[in-house]
């Protein structure tokens, strides 16, 4: 097999492999705390002249955000999220009549 034919095999596998992603039913695992950083600007300095002045941050700091992370088991989908959402578990009793 020449280099071209074996570039031909490997895009058609190429291929069949996005057609199983694209169409996959996404079996995600249970969902793990993943934080992420960002960049927080802090302090304010003026620069400009005359009527032509705008503010600059001093720095910026690593602020942590919460964020939790699930991966597809079949595709390896990743998808993220910083929402929560309050759940309740259990009953009581009532008894104000």
């Amino acid at each position: 097999m020449n280099a071209t034919e074996e570039i031909k095999v490997l895009q058609a596998q190429i291929n069949e492999r996005l057609k199983e992603i694209l169409n996959c039913n996404h079996n995600f695992g249970k969902p793990f705390y993943n934080p992420d950083t960002i960049q927080v600007p802090y302090g304010i300095h003026l620069r400009g002249v005359g009527s032509d002045v705008w503010g600059e941050p001093d720095g910026y700091k690593n602020e942590s955000i919460p964020r939790w992370t699930r991966v597809c088991s079949i595709c390896g989908k990743e998808e993220h999220t910083n929402k929560q959402r309050d759940i309740v578990i259990g009953q009581e009793p009532d008894f104000k009549f």
